[in-house]
């Protein structure tokens, strides 16, 4: 109803300070499923200890088969030692190849449950962060929707929230697997030669302090991705909702121009991105190719000197490999973290607003008379204005009586909407207080207070939703014939009979299928359904022509019967019925006692 530029509380300070209060937002939503994630954990170190395993079944067949080692004990607790040397190979081949399709065949089973359960917990997390991100943005105040592009809203919404679950399946899965994995293996191979082990896990450190260097060029290609994702979603929102617009000036061929140009910066930053990304893992894959030709070197030598038998050194080469995926997995997992972080930035900006109406934690509901008239509103002094900006209000002094109907009219611009806007708090005054029935609006329950007020507006917000939901859209449960019975009092019965499935059929998006006429009788019909004492009309015949006006003032003049009314308007037909006209002015009210005075202003305003 008013715009403005407000400002709200924005997320200055370090770094540091800011990836701290996002990182303690993601916690909640971690806190919420930790016996899952409890459950992955175990699954992880499970998973680390079946990679050592891995390439033990063919150290195990080498050495005892065409080396000079021994079989282990275990095999004779089982049975399966025998004099015979054919027998004897071929009962270790079958028990080498079992022994592999077993810890491959659990490592697969784990890696299916791991996949599974974070997709359900980081699904679940991912949810109740965009839950949390929905209800703050449904309780911004109406300057910050004004002045923040639904596109870049939506963008949060639906796609920064995701960087949750990446975060949490990177910040758990990496380091309890893949660096689990690589101390395993680094012990296991530290009992068979330490020699070799330091130069295979020597390559861990050098490749990641390499590869740190370069992913730190990754936050800044982050961060611009997500501003142009935005821009882009923003673009689309706005453009997809003035159709008629664009078609009419011929300016389809501008947005798609517009619309290229931000595809090329993304792509453009996508190459980059693509580049450090691969870079990385070069950087990677040559330091383990270095350390695998270093240990193929040394550990020939020392095989052929005795020093360490065959198996061993296939083992120190198949740990390689484990040890250059686990490096490479945290490598990738650096960079999704460096792009998550950006995300959950963003996520968090949302959460971390300031609301722009807060309810006293003693808020107490309006407590409606039963014996006198209710309705009655005062301003005591009320003063608002923008930061930065000269006071909208200045210290209004303003009574209405219950039932009475007043008349707001000025130049475009001079509050008029600000005023009607601070009684159902979409806004507070900077100063000075506003009452209902003696009832400061401030010690009230926002759902309370604006659960007796309606309000009409010039364009009546109508979704995508039969007529029924449409007229019903108050929280109270209203049966049909109710919804019916409110059409019939405004005259939106009529036309509603006619669409093809009557209460049942489906508007189009802001009741496009509809002419304004019809659906300002079904903001109407929604106002008298609710039946508040207070009634907002804020320029609602404005947008209409002469014919529907009058037909929609009839209507309209049924729904302010016995409610205290107060009207926005710029036309002369819209305010005759008021009781009471004001001049709303340089920041001040003043009332209009003359016909001749009246009809001045209202000419005035019209002209601007």
């Amino acid at each position: 109803m008013a715009h403005g530029d407000e400002r709200h509380n924005g997320t200055n300070g370090s770094s540091l300070s800011v990836a701290t209060a996002d990182y303690r937002h993601a916690c909640k939503y971690f806190l919420r499923e930790w016996r899952s994630l409890a459950f992955l954990v175990a699954l992880c170190g499970l998973a680390s200890g079946l990679y050592v395993l891995q390439p033990w079944p063919i150290k195990l067949l080498i050495d005892t088969i065409f080396g000079s080692g021994r079989a282990p004990l275990w095999l004779n607790h089982l049975g399966l030692e025998t004099s015979n040397p054919k027998t004897h190979a071929a009962v270790l081949i079958l028990a080498a190849s079992i022994g592999t399709f077993l810890i491959y065949g659990s490592i697969s089973l784990v890696e299916v449950g791991l996949s599974y359960g974070w997709m359900k917990s980081g699904q679940r997390m991912v949810y109740d962060l965009a839950a949390d991100i929905y209800s703050r943005l449904q309780q911004r105040s109406l300057a910050h929707h004004d002045e923040q592009a639904i596109g870049d809203s939506l963008n949060r919404l639906f796609g920064d929230s995701w960087s949750l679950y990446t975060i949490s399946y990177t910040l758990l899965t990496v380091p309890l697997q893949h660096i689990a994995t690589i101390a395993a293996i680094g012990y296991v191979a530290w009992r068979i030669d330490p020699t070799l082990t330091l130069i295979a896990v020597g390559a861990v450190p050098v490749a990641t302090a390499i590869s740190y260097a370069l992913v730190q060029r990754l936050r800044r290609l982050a961060r611009n991705e997500a501003v142009v994702t935005s821009e882009m979603m923003a673009l689309v929102q706005q453009s997809l909702s003035a159709i008629p617009l664009i078609q009419v000036f011929g300016a389809a061929q501008r947005t798609q121009t517009v619309y290229r140009d931000l595809a090329e910066r993304g792509v453009g930053i996508a190459a980059r991105t693509a580049l450090v990304n691969q870079t990385v893992l070069t950087v990677n894959n040559l330091t383990v190719a270095a350390a695998t030709s270093a240990v193929l070197l040394v550990g020939g030598v020392r095989v052929l000197s005795g020093e360490i038998t065959l198996g061993a050194l296939v083992v120190f080469l198949a740990y390689l490999k484990t040890v250059n995926n686990s490096v490479e997995a945290c490598l990738t997992a650096l960079v999704k973290i460096i792009a998550a972080n950006v995300g959950l930035r963003r996520a968090c900006e949302i959460l971390n607003e300031g609301l722009g109406i807060i309810e006293s934690p003693d808020a107490i509901p309006y407590g409606r008379s039963q014996s006198q008239p209710v309705g009655r509103i005062t301003f005591q002094s009320v003063s608002f204005g923008y930061p930065g900006r000269k006071p909208v209000l200045d210290k209004i002094d303003l009574d209405i009586e219950p039932g009475q109907t007043i008349a707001l009219v000025g130049p475009s611009g001079a509050g008029k909407s600000t005023l009607v806007s601070l009684l159902p708090r979409f806004f507070d005054p900077t100063d000075g207080r506003i009452l209902i029935d003696g009832q400061d609006i401030k010690s009230l329950t926002l759902s309370s207070l604006r659960s007796h007020i309606s309000v009409v507006l010039q364009d009546p917000f109508l979704m995508p939703a039969n007529v029924l939901k449409n007229i019903a859209y108050d929280p109270k449960a209203y049966s049909r014939d109710e919804v019916i019975a409110a059409a019939v009092a405004s005259g939106a019965h009529e036309f509603i009979r006619t669409l093809p499935h009557g209460y049942d059929t489906v508007l189009g998006e802001q009741g496009a299928t509809l002419s304004g006429g019809q659906k300002q009788l079904i903001a109407i019909s929604r106002a008298l359904l609710k039946n508040a004492p207070v009634l907002i009309l804020d320029e609602p015949t404005s947008a209409l022509d002469v014919e529907t006006e009058a037909e929609v003032m009839r209507s309209l003049r049924k729904l302010m019967a016995h409610r205290t009314t107060i009207i926005v308007a710029h036309r002369l037909s819209t305010i005759r019925c008021a009781d009471r006209i004001l001049l709303v002015r340089d920041g001040s009210v003043r009332e209009l006692r003359s016909f001749a005075e009246i009809e001045k202003n209202i000419s005035r305003s019209v002209n601007g």
